[in-house]
């Protein structure tokens, strides 16, 4: 479940302006999304054909991730706003002229 930092940010403002918020709040897509499409997205972004390269899990890491984000819509009327694919390209192009 891979969330965009800018909607990230405006859930944190959200649960800011709120006086009485308690509990936690998912901030997520709700779409889980694989390693594997991440590579695929990634790579047409960048123009690469360099296949992916799968290493041995690392002891501790998480093999899913899906947040339902149904508190954060209804009590902070949040949702993301970022698809995947935009902002990995948003992210790619920000690497590419940073260098």
């Amino acid at each position: 479940d891979y969330v965009f930092v800018t909607d990230v940010v405006e859930a944190f403002v959200r649960v800011a302006a709120l006086k009485d918020a308690e509990g936690p709040f998912n901030i997520g897509t709700s779409i889980e999304t694989d390693v594997n499409t991440l590579h695929r997205e990634l790579a047409a972004i960048a123009g690469s054909t360099m296949e992916a390269h799968h290493a041995p899990a690392r002891l501790g890491e998480s093999e899913r991730s899906l947040l339902s984000i149904e508190r954060a819509k209804s009590v902070l009327n949040w949702t993301p706003q970022v698809p995947l694919v935009e902002g990995l390209a948003r992210v790619w192009q920000h690497v590419v002229t940073e260098e």
